[in-house]
This record gives C-alpha cells, sequence and structure tokens, in this order.
C-alpha cells in the first residue's frame, strides 16, 4: 500500500510540476531571417479562444515562451524557425509590459509561419490565430 501512496504522489507531482515546452531554435538550418520587434501577445481576459476584439489584456509572464514554426521539409511536422526573447521596454505604449522580439527564419520566401505561446500561469501551449508570410530580411513591429 505504501509503494501505491508513493506512485500516485510520483504521478500527481509530475502534473503540478510540468516542463515548459522543449522548442530548440535551429539558426544554422535556415538561410534567411526576418525580425518581429515588440511583439505582444494577447487575449480576451476570461476566454482564451474568444476571437480578438478590443477588450484584450498582454498575457505575457515571466516563464511564458513565444515561438515561430514552419512545416518541416513539405511535410505536417512543424519545425521551429524562431523563438523569441522576453524584454521589458521603459518607454513607449508598452513601458513595463513584457514584449517579444524574435528572429524569424526560413529558406522558402513566401512560406507560411505560425505561431505558438505557451503560457507558464495555465501549462498550457496556446495557438495564435495570426500567421506569416515569410519575407527576407523584413522587420515587424517597433517600440
Amino acid at each position: 500500500m505504501k509503494g501505491l501512496i508513493h506512485i500516485v504522489l510520483f504521478i500527481l507531482g509530475a502534473f503540478l510540476l510540468a516542463a515548459p515546452p522543449d522548442w530548440q531554435d535551429d539558426p544554422g538550418y535556415y538561410a534567411y531571417t526576418s525580425y518581429l520587434l515588440a511583439g505582444i501577445v494577447q487575449s480576451n481576459e476570461n476566454d482564451d479562444t474568444a476571437p480578438y476584439t478590443d477588450d484584450v489584456i498582454n498575457i505575457a509572464a515571466e516563464g511564458d515562451m513565444f515561438a515561430a514554426f514552419v512545416n518541416y521539409e513539405g511535410t505536417d511536422s512543424l519545425k521551429v524557425c524562431g523563438l523569441a526573447t522576453q524584454n521589458i521596454p521603459d518607454f513607449g505604449p508598452y513601458a513595463g509590459q513584457i514584449v517579444y522580439e524574435m528572429t524569424i527564419r526560413s529558406n522558402n520566401p513566401g512560406e507560411q509561419v505560425s505561431f505558438k505561446y505557451y503560457d507558464s500561469s495555465k501549462d498550457r501551449i496556446l495557438r495564435i490565430n495570426a500567421s506569416y508570410e515569410f519575407v527576407i530580411n523584413e522587420q515587424l513591429g517597433d517600440l
């Protein structure tokens, strides 16, 4: 019986202490880059699945992750093509808030890039509805 309790506690601990996704960026795999500056991840306050409206909040928090993905060599699997870093500007409309900067990579101009967001407070991955058609050396956003 004591062994069963330890197994249950171990399984429960695994769920309570779940790890963030193992998204690994591989810059050397790609030939071209573009840049996302001051990306903001927003969500409706009460419903993460609701469509975008003006009643949104910046959900970024320490420990969250924001990444870009492309289809891996014509398959249905996704490969990380950008992993954002968190920054907190001390000026502008997002002063004091977490914003993201990301180098997005691709081997093919025009390739569709999708995005995912890991919300550490809920320990879940959110799919972002927006996508991006890759353009070499394009800069998206500003501070």
